[in-house]
This record gives C-alpha cells, sequence and structure tokens, in this order.
C-alpha cells in the first residue's frame, strides 16, 4: 500500500466554508462599527449645533429684548421659526415638514419652538418667562433622527 497524505476534498470544503464564517462575522463587525461610529458622530454634531442655536438666542435676548420676544411670540408653538442660518425667518406652520433648508456644510436642519408664559416676580409683578424648544434632525440609511434641546429665558431687567 502506498502512503498517502494530504488533504481529502471533504476536509478542503470544510475549511473553506469555515474561513468564509469568519470572514462574513468580521465583515458584519465591521460594518456595525462603522454605522455605530457614523452615528455617534451625527448625534455629537446635533447636539453641537442645539448648543449653538440656544447661545445664539441667548445673545439675540441680550441683543434686542423686544426683538427677541416679538420673534419668540411668533414661534409659538406649534409654528417654530428655523434656524438653519441664526438668522430670524419666518415661522413656519409645521417646521419638521417645512425646515427643509440644511445648515450649511451639513446633514442637518435646526428650527425653534417658543412657548411663553408669565410668572410671578419680585414685589407681586409678572415676568415674561420663554421656553426655546431647538431641534436638529438629520436623515441617513437607518431613518429619521433628531436631537433636542431646552432653553429657558427670561428678561434680566425683570425682578
Amino acid at each position: 500500500m502506498k502512503n498517502e497524505s494530504g488533504q481529502s476534498l471533504f476536509e478542503l470544503v470544510v475549511a473553506i466554508a469555515i474561513s468564509a464564517l469568519i470572514v462574513v462575522v468580521l465583515v458584519s463587525l465591521a460594518s456595525n462599527s462603522i454605522k455605530t461610529t457614523l452615528y455617534s458622530k451625527n448625534k455629537t454634531q446635533a447636539a453641537l449645533l442645539t448648543q449653538q442655536a440656544s447661545e445664539w438666542l441667548r445673545s439675540q435676548r441680550d441683543g434686542d429684548i423686544n426683538l427677541f420676544l416679538d420673534n419668540a411670540v411668533a414661534g409659538a408653538s406649534p409654528n417654530g421659526i428655523c434656524l438653519n442660518a441664526l438668522v430670524w425667518n419666518t415661522p413656519i406652520l409645521n417646521p419638521s415638514i417645512n425646515c427643509s433648508t440644511k445648515v450649511t456644510g451639513t446633514i442637518f436642519t435646526r428650527w425653534v419652538s417658543f412657548t411663553i408664559s408669565t410668572q410671578a416676580g419680585a414685589g407681586g409683578s409678572l415676568k415674561n418667562v420663554i421656553n426655546a424648544d431647538i431641534v436638529v434632525n438629520w436623515h441617513d440609511q437607518d431613518g429619521d433622527h433628531k436631537v433636542t434641546n431646552s432653553a429657558i429665558f427670561t428678561d434680566v431687567r425683570e425682578r
């Protein structure tokens, strides 16, 4: 009898199948990792955009409280104001649908809606309390996403 050494066809097919399974698992893990990283990056950028809008609104309040109040009244819920370029825009009926212009150089849209109430101040006087709900939206292969931020503004001259 001849001494036969080497691989049989069955062993070769099993080795290829195991190798293919390992490659598929590694590609799947890499793909999920990239997708999660991209989502985290977008979520962080969206959070920064909400913070930027909040700071811009604060500067608008500090600069001209009357213009700020006029725009807050115009953009009161359920209306909103697109803040994609951080300028006062015309209020829109449904910001989630009609605020389609992207923040320059990004995949995000940004708007704010206001809720205005009054609160008792010092000496029984009433002061305006303006709640700004800032929303940043984006769409990717996994669907629609949004990040929200709320800020409360008052007229610093009111006590």
